[in-house]
């Protein structure tokens, strides 16, 4: 089988190096077609993708949201110590007529239009606006009525008014998936009109995280890619010190990233904050392939004698095509075992990354050889001083290490293992996007100014279902009553700021009416004031927030709940969220509503799924890879035990991972979740080839196991340490990412290759050494 593949490999590596012309067209052809389509790649700034796509969770909202589910919403505010004013009044009432009429905008809640009761000179009650008109009031006597209404309407408070009215919020909706960029242009030209002394505005929501998201995704995409094309210029500098052994490498990793995202135009797949970063990866491993290539080209420019003709590149490429297809297979088995995830983000990431890497494998295979029959063969001078340097003298002093004392070397395993132990249990979980902006974007520092004053917008809803084959069972007062009862449960709650019903709209009404606290008792009180209800939820002067809190018959309520975490101010992580649902299910199972069916709802609860999709895809996609990767080196070695020996380098390197997230308090969530089959796919390189490079050792030194491991380490060590190297140093640029996740994603794949590239380096010839030992004492034994 082996004789079989170096067959093939050969006559393709002659057929490239033969007719280098027909193939380097080949491959621009195949470039520009894949440039073209790269250049419909868009941007997918919906960050409810990243949510898995629960089944129930999503029927219910659905099912009991409506239309309010189906819109995004932007939050502009004013903040100042005295709003209560004419002239600040005036300018956020003229912002919000601006931003009233602006395409996409379908309905906007603010101080001015919100419906309020108010008892009529003739004794009866009416629904108007809180202001006259829905505009601000114009003169002192519009704004004493204004003060006195919006004082009176409670469920005026945390809605768009702070309790020390120092902050007044209004919320539009926008239509769902529309393109925020010009809409966020205007809304902000809008607001920079309310130019006052002691006056500062807001602009937050969801739309608003969409608009930044697509900023900071074009932005990145651009600049990260740039970066590590840089770093990996310079490595290759480092590495090689000559213009074919920088550039050509460079060239192959460009054009396989360049195909990687032509791919995803094509298939119609969007630029994320998953797959950003896609390309940068792609080039930054994509890498590793070529420099292999180059390192034997080199070595093999001095070793061979100088004779006409390409043979001796085939040979060059000959010797590492094995291990670069092992590499670049079992790198697409880690990105692909990320496919078992639920979310879609992960699953196109996957796709494209196992595509690039196979892209640059075979670019590396195929077509750097083409380009090198351009160029002379390397002088011996240069050949000797790139593999004569120190790291070929840090390999010789690590190769007497491991064959002298490899029980101490791998003494370091059980330490690994207890560090693992430790810091695993001190892995949080991340299921919320907002965490995932810079700190001081000023949408975030908006938003948090928003939660502080009138707490979180997260809602959760408790939807009440009357029993089958009763007609307007909520009209009974005494059901009403028994919801009241719940909402007051919940609502006592800290972490509850805000909460809507119908039986608390019927009890302002009625006390607008007369004074009286409290819910009717008569079946037909009830009826009269619900129309009212109803009344405020339509026509123009309603508004849809509250065109949910009941059926038109009667026959099902919703109660709303805004929440967040009451002792920051912030939104809830997934811990404190688990806490208050089994609070908030404990108060509506200990509060029946007579024989209604309680359903508790929410898209919050999307990101309970998150997390537990999270826990599920690391166990299985990390056993998928590892046991594949496991297989396929067990086979490729023809030794269960070297197969074995392979990956224990690669577990310790994963377990110090987690424990490093532990200790540095770094969350999993659906990005650094990928840190693990990544490291898996990638980190295992390495070790392929140092496995492959021993036992064609063994094969030239039988007996000399001592020989064989310090050649093994001095033909494949350097190129081990300045792959990793440059892999490292090149996703470090992705500290500059606008993205926490993308940032610790870095680090964390940084972290976890170099110390398995070191495992593999110190811990492998270490167990090998261990092998050697045991059966030597067998044979003499």
């Amino acid at each position: 089988m082996n004789s079989a593949f170096s067959s093939v490999v050969r006559r393709l590596l002659s057929f490239a190096t033969r007719h280098p012309w027909p193939l380097i067209a080949a491959t621009g052809a195949v470039t520009v077609l894949c440039a073209f389509f790269a250049t419909r790649l868009e941007i997918d700034t919906d960050l409810s993708g990243l949510l898995p796509k629960d089944a129930e969770v999503t029927r219910l909202v659905e099912h009991y949201g409506g239309k309010v589910a189906e819109t995004d919403v932007l939050v502009i505010a004013i903040r100042g110590p005295d709003l209560l004013r004419l002239d600040a009044l005036g300018a956020f009432s003229d912002a919000i007529d601006a931003i009233a009429v602006m395409p996409g905008v379908t309905a906007v809640i603010s101080p001015f239009s919100l419906p309020t009761f108010q008892r009529a000179a003739d004794g009866r009650l009416q629904v108007v606006p809180l202001s006259e008109g829905r505009k601000a009031p114009r003169d002192e006597a519009g704004l004493a009525a204004f003060e006195a209404r919006l004082s009176a309407t409670r469920y005026a408070r945390n809605l768009v008014v702070s309790p020390d009215g120092g902050l007044l919020a209004c919320f539009v909706q926008v239509e769902a998936k529309r393109d925020p960029t010009p809409l966020l242009a205007e809304v902000r030209r809008a607001m920079d009109g309310i130019d006052l002394e002691g006056v500062t505005t807001h602009v937050t929501g969801t739309v608003a995280f969409a608009e930044r998201t697509r900023l900071y995704l074009g932005r990145d995409a651009v600049r990260l890619l740039a970066l590590a094309a840089a770093v990996i210029l310079a490595f290759y500098w480092l590495g090689f010190r000559a213009a074919r052994g920088v550039f050509l490498p460079l060239v192959v990793v460009l054009l396989g990233t360049l195909w990687s995202v032509g791919l995803m135009g094509l298939l119609g797949l969007k630029l994320t904050l998953v797959s950003i970063v896609a390309p940068p990866l792609i080039l930054i491993f994509g890498n590793e392939y070529a420099i292999y290539v180059m390192n034997e080209y080199y070595r093999m420019g001095r070793e061979t004698v100088p004779a006409a003709g390409h043979a001796w590149i085939d040979a060059a490429v000959a010797k590492v095509a094995r291990p670069i297809l092992m590499a670049f297979v079992t790198t697409m088995v880690g990105f692909l075992s990320l496919c078992v995830t639920d979310i879609r983000q992960t699953q196109e990431f996957a796709i494209v990354a196992s595509f690039g890497s196979a892209a640059c494998g075979l670019l590396a295979l195929f077509f750097l050889p083409a380009l090198l029959t351009l160029f002379p063969r390397p002088t011996e001078d240069r050949t000797r001083n790139l593999l004569e340097g120190p790291l070929s003298r840090l390999m010789t002093r690590t190769s007497a290490l491991v064959t002298r004392r490899p029980w101490a070397v791998l003494a370091f395993l059980p330490v690994a293992a207890a560090t693992f132990a430790v810091g695993l249990g001190m892995i949080e979980f991340n299921t919320d996007p907002a965490t995932y902006f810079p700190p001081r974007d000023p949408v975030i520092r908006d938003m948090y100014v928003l939660t502080g004053e009138i707490g979180g917008f997260d809602e959760m809803h408790v939807t009440l279902e009357a029993p089958e084959g009763t007609r307007a069972y909520f009209l009974d007062p005494g059901v009403l009553r028994a919801v009241s009862e719940l909402e007051a449960a919940v609502r006592a709650d800290p972490d509850v700021c805000y909460s809507l019903s119908l039986p608390s709209f019927i009890a302002d009404a009625r006390y607008a009416l007369d004074g009286t606290e409290g819910l009717p008792a008569s079946r037909s009180v009830v009826l009269l004031f619900s129309r009212l209800v109803a009344a405020a939820a339509g026509g123009p002067e309603g508004i849809p927030l509250l065109g949910n809190l009941s059926d038109a018959g009667l026959g099902r309520l919703t109660l709303t709940f805004r929440i967040y975490n009451s002792d920051t101010g912030h939104f809830m992580d997934e811990q404190r969220f688990r806490s208050f649902i089994a609070r908030f299910e404990r108060a509506v199972a200990e509060h029946p509503v007579g024989e209604a069916r309680p359903v508790v709802w929410g898209e919050l609860l999307r990101n309970l799924s998150l997390a537990d999709s999270l826990r599920r895809f690391l166990i299985i996609s990390m056993a998928i890879s590892m046991g594949i990767i496991f297989c396929i080196s067990a086979l490729t070695f023809r030794s269960l035990l070297r197969g074995l020996f392979a990956v224990l380098p690669l577990a310790c390197g994963l377990m110090l991972n987690f424990a490093f997230m532990g200790f540095a308090h770094i969350p999993l969530d659906m990005t650094t979740i990928m840190v693990a089959n990544i490291t898996i796919g990638v980190g295992i390189d390495s070790a392929i080839y140092l496995v492959i490079e021993y036992r064609r050792q063994l094969r030239l030194r039988p007996g000399d196991f001592a020989g064989a491991i310090a050649a093994t380490l001095q033909v494949m060590g350097r190129p081990v340490i300045l792959s990793t190297a440059s892999i490292a140093a090149g996703l470090l640029v992705l500290a500059t990412a606008a993205f926490r996740p993308v940032v610790y994603f870095g680090l964390l794949v940084v972290f976890s290759l170099t110390v398995t590239a070191a495992g593999n380096l110190v811990l492998l010839p270490a167990l090998l050494a261990v092998e050697h030992r045991l059966r030597s004492k067998a044979r003499d034994g």
